[in-house]
């Protein structure tokens, strides 16, 4: 229609008409491009809104996750560090149950996760920019340099960590004991006098003992990461402490 019109005018040297049709068109391509930007830009808002929503939730599950396992060795690592006193004589206290299960248990420094799944998926389709705030982008990149850290450094402790029961049965001996829900964990028995006048025993639990707390630090500079990006979505989302769950957020 526009083309015959141009043809015609052109024809007749109506450079007028020919003017005013070639505006038409100029006009229409520049609409047209604006009309496609803007839905471009409501897609990108929906698409951050989505990973914000994703990402608030999925934090959330994570440091319930996280919780009880980290909280759980917080009090081994107390017990090994009060065991530590009494081998070198800086505490009179007597060692008990709680010091010899966490000698028994000092093995076990298996990584807590620490994945979030929303991120490994927009970093795989490259749409960490689609999230506007910067604050939270930084705490996205943090985190993960963090938690690869994490890793490393916890795979060192599992490398190097003894299980004591097996290597000094006549110091430490372990039973089955049921933890309910049809669970059974152990529980240990130990000879105190004999740990103290035991040198190899003693090197062994030193290790455990390093790399139990090089375990349990790595908790916790994670954990402390994985709050600084809660708080930083939260901000995003314009959530206050204290709240029951994310708002929904228009894109």
């Amino acid at each position: 229609m526009i083309l015959s019109r141009l043809s015609k005018s052109i024809r007749e040297q109506n450079y007028y008409a020919v003017a005013l049709e070639f505006v038409i068109v100029i006009a229409g391509v520049v609409i047209g491009f604006q009309i496609q930007g803007w839905n471009e830009a409501r897609g990108e808002r929906a698409r951050e809104a989505a990973y914000l929503q994703r990402l608030h939730i999925e934090i959330e599950e994570l440091v319930i996750t996280r919780e009880g396992r980290v909280a759980r060795r917080e009090r081994t690592k107390a017990d090994l560090v009060e065991f530590v006193d009494m081998l070198e004589g800086r505490s009179a206290a007597p060692p008990g149950d709680a010091h010899c299960n966490a000698i028994g248990r000092s093995f076990i420094v298996s990584y807590p996760t620490d994945s979030i799944a929303v991120i490994d998926e927009i970093l795989s389709v490259g749409a960490l920019d689609t999230i506007r705030s910067s604050e939270v982008r930084a705490a996205v990149s943090n985190y993960l340099l963090i938690t690869r850290r994490a890793r490393d450094a916890n795979e060192f402790s599992e490398a190097i960590s003894v299980v004591l029961s097996e290597r000094f049965p006549h110091l430490i001996s372990v039973s089955a004991a049921s933890v309910g829900n049809g669970l059974l964990g152990t529980e240990y028995e130990c000879d105190f006098d004999g740990m103290r006048a035991d040198a190899s025993f003693g090197n062994a639990f030193a290790i455990n003992a390093f790399g139990y707390t090089s375990h349990t630090h790595q908790n916790g500079l994670v954990d402390q990461a994985l709050e600084a990006l809660h708080a930083a979505v939260d901000q995003a989302l314009g959530l206050s402490p204290g709240h029951d769950r994310a708002p929904e957020v228009a894109p």
